[in-house]
């Protein structure tokens, strides 16, 4: 599919008939090749002059390079005769065996390393340092001036926050902020269950990703949920408690490209004692900054309200439309539609919305 003069390779979920972008990075993805196990794709994409093969872990999204040099991609082409030529995965899916430079290779995944097909070649690559630059560490404290995700306890005494990258506390309304948490990860989007004693946060770092969290409130050792790295915010409990509905990014972040995420992500369900999370809908990104969803169980936790984007026709201004799926993405209804809002949120007793 081509987007805006990018190719993009999409996903079609055969439950609901949705459509979703898995690519939409710079230089295009085209002729896409799932592993026999389904648990990675292949496909190739221009950097500059040069195509590459690369391949992706449709888990967590995570991208890695197997090849340069590939036989040229043809997406400034009509495309008569596809973009690239056919090539496949080895039964074990250990390898792939794709044309380069007019003739044949089996590309090792694990090494990247590629065997000829039948002959020998010698391949001289030249690498050269990375370029590093030398910043100069604090030597004192830093004063935060902005606080993100603020959120109150339900007993109204207690607010947490994130503030330069971490969970804070402060008894309300002039209280101190403590740290909560002792861990060197990014830490962001705490929500309360309706108890308050029990907060639930989303982490992040730029090597291994992020996962969401519990812990006791006010104190006590976080515990992770989620089994797989990725991008997650905006968890929300269950009324009662045995639930969290969370936002899931596309991982493009593990590709170097905020591109995919600014348009899409996954609402997913986890139970609170963690284990594998449950698909439930893709959620768009909504407004000219991007906001993302924010899902949330009603009082009987059989169904998620969340935002979403209602596309403008002729003259009309753009719709905010406010609606609601069971958890397993099933039955969307629309409730709702304002002019231009940012956020609505459904009270406890699903009686009003703010």
């Amino acid at each position: 599919n081509v987007n805006e003069g990018i190719w993009q390779i999409k996903r079609l979920d055969r439950w609901n008939g949705q459509v979703l972008p898995i690519t939409g990075e710079f230089g295009g993805a085209v002729a896409p090749a799932i592993s026999p196990d389904g648990t990675t794709m292949a496909y190739v994409r221009r950097v500059r002059a040069k195509t590459l093969l690369e391949v992706m872990d449709l888990a967590s999204g995570k991208l890695r390079p197997i090849a340069t040099d590939m036989q040229r991609d043809n997406q400034e082409g009509f495309a008569f005769h596809g973009v690239f030529p056919g090539y496949a995965f080895t039964p074990d899916g250990a390898s792939i065996v794709a044309t380069a430079g007019g003739k044949i290779w089996k590309f090792d995944l694990s090494s990247g390393e590629r065997a000829p097909i039948p002959f020998t070649a010698k391949v001289d690559q030249t690498l050269t340092d990375s370029l590093h630059t030398p910043r100069r560490e604090g030597v004192s404290d830093v004063r935060a001036r902005i606080v993100r995700w603020p959120v109150e306890s339900p007993d109204g005494k207690t607010l947490v926050f994130s503030a330069l990258g971490h969970l804070y506390a402060m008894d309300l309304p002039g209280g101190t902020p403590k740290r909560l948490t002792t861990t060197n990860d990014l830490e962001y989007a705490p929500s309360f269950s309706k108890d308050g004693r029990t907060l639930a946060f989303t982490t992040w770092n730029d090597i291994d990703g992020g996962h969401l969290f519990t812990m006791p409130f006010p104190g006590g050792t976080p515990k992770k949920l989620t089994t797989i790295p990725g991008q997650y915010a905006n968890p929300a409990f269950s009324a009662d408690g045995s639930k969290i509905v969370f936002v899931a990014g596309s991982g493009a972040t593990f590709r170097n490209d905020d591109l995919v995420d600014a348009l899409w992500q996954e609402i997913r369900w986890i139970p609170s004692s963690g284990g594998p999370s449950s698909y439930v809908i893709g959620a768009k990104n909504r407004g000219p900054n991007r906001r993302m969803a924010r899902p949330q169980f009603d009082a009987t936790g059989e169904r998620i309200y969340f935002v979403e984007n209602f596309d403008a026709t002729g003259p009309n201004p753009p719709k905010t439309v406010l609606v609601s799926v069971k958890p397993d993405g099933t039955d969307k209804r629309t409730h709702l539609r304002f002019t231009r809002a940012e956020e609505a949120t459904v009270s406890p007793d699903g009686r009003w919305v703010a």
